[in-house]
């Protein structure tokens, strides 16, 4: 997993560490927020993302199961032509800037949490 991709992940998992991990999501929460604040100061963080997603199984399955959609998989043989993707839509924390939160729709039958950090909802990134 290369930086970008290490920082996509730890953004991605937050809105689901409670579902994921009950009573100690505040804890792994903490850590990723301290590492995407590490990150905004330019420093590299990619393998302590890693470790702090590898510490619970829950959290490792949850990440391989989303660079498997990112990435796709890799015994699929597309069908010949033209295929146009279509990214999911992503949703942000309206106050992004201090809390990093963010979260990936794949499906519009999935619900949007709230932000974990301001209990507010998130709202559709533009871009």
């Amino acid at each position: 997993m290369d930086e970008r991709l290490a920082l996509r992940v730890a953004r991605a998992i937050r809105p689901h560490l409670r579902d994921l991990l009950g009573d100690q999501a505040d804890e792994v929460d903490g850590d990723l927020a301290r590492l995407l604040k590490r990150s905004d100061e330019g420093h590299a963080v990619e393998p302590d993302v890693a470790r702090v997603i590898d510490r619970h199984e829950a959290t490792r399955e949850w990440a391989e199961g989303l660079l498997t959609v990112a990435h796709g998989d890799r015994d699929y043989a597309p069908v010949p032509g033209p295929v146009q993707y279509i990214p999911p839509s992503r949703w942000v924390c309206p106050r992004f800037a201090e809390c990093g939160t963010e979260f990936l729709r794949y499906s519009a039958g999935e619900l949007v949490p709230p932000c974990p950090v301001h209990s507010i909802d998130l709202v559709q990134d533009a871009a």
